[in-house]
């Protein structure tokens, strides 16, 4: 915050909150892709319109599921400035699943 950040971790668990590796593996698997990309699309648009946040460019980071959900925000957000994705389940293969992106990109799959 300090030099000027400002973070939100949005909830795509309606909630809940898991207390076990398997609990939190079906909360993971319960989420309904479309309404993850509207949950997203409603922080990234809170952020850019909440005037004491001044975000002049928004971007997003992710591992694991929160790093699918990077990429799923920059595919469905134009004026989404850039995506990390850290190991965001297999990497994009076909072109027309990414064209939709206009943020820079860095994405992270270790060998891959």
């Amino acid at each position: 915050a300090a030099e000027g950040y400002t973070a939100l971790a949005v909830d795509l668990y309606g909630g809940q909150v898991a207390t076990t590796p398997d609990a939190a593996l079906g909360l993971m698997k319960a989420v309904d892709p479309a309404v993850a990309v509207r949950r997203l699309k409603a922080a990234a648009a809170y952020l850019r319109e909440t005037p004491s946040i001044k975000a002049g460019r928004l971007g997003s980071i992710g591992w694991c599921f929160g790093g699918a959900q990077s990429l799923a925000l920059a595919q469905n957000d134009a004026d989404l400035a850039c995506a990390v994705i850290y190991y965001g389940g297999n990497p994009p293969q076909d072109a027309k699943a990414v064209e939709a992106v206009k943020a820079r990109v860095i994405a992270i799959y270790g060998t891959k």
